[in-house]
């Protein structure tokens, strides 16, 4: 899973295809605005910051939840809650509410169990392949190792076979237990 690597690193990805799952995201992304008029990403941000059921942390018009479709115990998406494709569309200020947030959940991750929660973390932007992805509002989700301070999240075969996820975990009480971690 490329976590062979005992400290933090990054990879950045290229390639001359969009890759499965961002073709299947930008399509259903798409759908949801041609039905809607709306972004979906944004509006997920913005309900979230609205309700508060799930959020972590938020400042400005930027959101660090757990999304109610998660797929691993505290996993957390990082929005703003505008439609924008990618990091360089947001606003100075939207950068610095970015970090805040990203800042947050990192080290409510590591502080939940006292221990350095390992964790994959992507950057999902519009893609720059195959033309303009409207729709496409820019993400950071962050995929957290553990489901226990002693226990890891391992891939079992409905997840990896059919890439149906099994949680262990509900989003609301992920949001629970990592707002109430004292930073």
């Amino acid at each position: 899973m490329g976590v062979t690597l005992l400290h933090p690193h990054g990879q950045i990805y290229a390639y001359d295809f969009l890759p499965q799952l961002q073709a299947r995201a930008a399509a259903t992304l798409q759908q949801h605005r041609q039905r809607t008029g709306r972004d979906l990403v944004a509006d997920l941000a913005l309900s979230e910051r609205e309700l508060c059921i799930w959020v972590i942390a938020a400042r400005g018009g930027i959101v660090a939840f757990t999304p109610p479709f998660a797929r691993f115990p505290y996993e957390i998406w990082i929005a703003p809650t505008r439609p924008v494709p990618n990091l360089e569309g947001l606003t100075a200020e939207e950068r610095r509410d970015f970090a805040f947030a990203l800042s947050q959940a990192l080290r409510r991750l590591d502080r939940l169990w006292l221990v350095p929660m390992p964790y994959l973390m992507t950057v999902n932007q519009a893609p720059s392949y195959g033309g303009l992805h409207p729709g496409w509002t820019v993400r950071i989700e962050i995929w957290p190792l553990r489901r226990a301070a002693d226990k890891l999240k391992f891939l079992a075969g409905t997840e990896l076979g059919a890439g149906v996820f099994a949680n262990d975990i509900t989003p609301e009480k992920a949001a629970a237990d990592l707002r109430d971690v004292q930073l």
